[in-house]
């Protein structure tokens, strides 16, 4: 959506098609209820800069200072949210099979969950 606000020539183009219940895979739901509750007070602020004339996105300096001070604005807040996300214990679910607990736990301490590392070293494949 940050996209189609500043390229003109992707106006009336759909982005990305969310599928509905069943059919879409956890990360897409994630993405999905990213852009439906998070996005929207951001695209506002976007709005208001384009409505009021603060900024002009035909302007190259407006555009580059736009890019100097938003994108690592945005990058901050989405790395809180990730954080967030990412120390917030899901519900358990007995029907899982995957590890319980919180995501960064999970990432950082396999060992403690009874996890296996199946990764693989590039070297090695690069050798084969």
């Amino acid at each position: 959506m940050l996209r189609h606000l500043q390229d003109p020539a992707l106006a009336r183009t759909l982005q990305h098609k969310f599928k509905g219940r069943h059919r879409n895979i956890k990360p897409e739901i994630f993405w999905s209820q990213l852009r439906r509750r998070w996005a929207p007070g951001f695209e506002d602020i976007l709005d208001f800069g384009l409505t009021s004339g603060i900024y002009d996105p035909d302007e190259a300096l407006e555009r580059l200072v736009f890019q100097y001070i938003f994108i690592p604005w945005l990058q901050h807040e989405l790395d809180i949210f990730t954080e967030r996300f990412s120390n917030a214990k899901p519900r358990y679910n007995m029907h899982k099979t995957l590890p319980h607990g919180r995501p960064n736990d999970i990432f950082y301490h396999p060992e403690k969950f009874d996890s296996r590392d199946f990764s693989s070293s590039l070297l090695e494949v690069r050798e084969r």
